[in-house]
């Protein structure tokens, strides 16, 4: 069994793993979203895009509009 203060430290080095996993997740997002957007301002098909980025049709169509509006 464990102690109070290595029950806290466990569950803290657990939930710091877990933050680490969302953000790798988040900067691999944040890339796949940047290479979206090249590839609609060299416009390419959105199929293709959807297809290389595993973004699907309506989230690209929300990024097109995105930089439409800038």
């Amino acid at each position: 069994t464990m102690t109070e203060e290595e029950e806290e430290a466990y569950f803290r080095e657990d939930g710091i793993r877990e933050l680490k996993k969302e953000v790798r997740k988040q900067g691999i997002l944040e890339g796949i979203m940047k290479i979206a957007k090249i590839m609609l301002k060299a416009n390419e098909p959105v199929d293709k895009i959807s297809k290389y980025t595993t973004l699907s049709i309506d989230e690209i169509n929300k990024l097109q509009k995105e930089i439409k509006n800038k």
